[in-house]
């Protein structure tokens, strides 16, 4: 009660809910069962924003714990939170774990304002994958064979089109180290392009109404600046100014912290994102 009215007084008209599938899927075998403790904490926060006219949006995918096993690899462990994101672009199973995840918490219904998620009208923005930036986990995601095998046939359809391209690349993804290529860019694109049609069907299946967008992170090439404008139904950008350091060294993102409280349009301030360098960002 006390954080929604010291908002509103603030001046914010819209929260994010973030980092918080983790502890809504507490205890779930496979990372997507909703655990009801905490899904009645979340129902209530998100309750008083809406009573108090702020909207909310959130990501489908943050942080939550997805056992390798899960999705059919046999290893003891949780697949770390980067690499799952891309999973997500080329391995079915990593797929149908997104999406149970996305159907439990839509079609979950507030007792508070006595509405599921996806009839929510004060949700009007949903992003269904946070920071999901390809290049991010390239490294690893590139030896796994998902991928190899969306790589080569994605080679096979260019090469079609265009026998010309990108004839001097390997078909083993593992030896594209060039994320900044804009071969790499091409790929990215299309993949991204790819899942988010996947994922707006398993929407729309639903009944989800709420606005869609991803790919919030990182460089956007002319492809990917293509990509988005066509597929998603608005622009999400993510930056960071003014990030906090946290003095906790036991725990990571508790108190205290301190900011240096660097003007962000200053293109010298320490990790900020000034004007200049946000300029990648514009949207023609």
């Amino acid at each position: 009660d006390m954080l929604v009215t010291r908002l509103v007084r603030l001046g914010y008209n819209a929260i994010r809910i973030h980092h918080y599938d983790g502890g809504c899927t507490e205890g779930s075998p496979d990372g997507t069962a909703l655990n009801a403790v905490k899904m009645e904490r979340l129902d209530y926060l998100v309750a008083k924003a809406i009573e108090k006219g702020l909207y909310v949006t959130t990501d489908l995918f943050v942080s939550r714990k997805v056992p390798w096993r899960t999705i059919g690899v046999d290893k003891p462990g949780d697949v770390p939170m980067p690499l799952f994101k891309t999973l997500v672009m080329c391995d079915d199973a990593a797929f149908a774990n997104w999406c149970a995840f996305s159907r439990n918490l839509l079609l979950h219904k507030n007792p508070y304002t006595e509405r599921t998620y996806l009839e929510e009208p004060a949700l009007s923005l949903v992003s269904l994958i946070n920071e999901g930036h390809l290049s991010w986990c390239w490294s690893k995601i590139s030896r796994m064979e998902p991928m190899k095998k969306a790589w080569r046939e994605w080679l096979l359809k260019r090469r079609a089109a265009a026998p010309d391209y990108a004839k001097n690349v390997s078909d083993d993804c593992e030896q594209m180290q060039d994320t900044n290529s804009g071969v790499f860019g091409d790929f990215m694109a299309d993949l991204e392009a790819d899942l988010v049609r996947r994922e707006r069907e398993a929407m729309r299946e639903i009944g989800v109404k709420a606005l869609l967008t991803s790919e919030n992170c990182g460089w956007h090439s002319a492809s990917l600046e293509a990509m988005r404008e066509k597929c998603y139904d608005y622009v999400d950008d993510h930056s960071y100014e003014d990030h906090p350091t946290y003095l906790n060294k036991v725990h990571r993102y508790q108190l205290p912290k301190k900011c240096a409280n660097r003007d962000f349009l200053d293109p010298d301030a320490f990790n900020a994102l000034s004007m200049n360098r946000k300029a990648f960002a514009r949207v023609a």
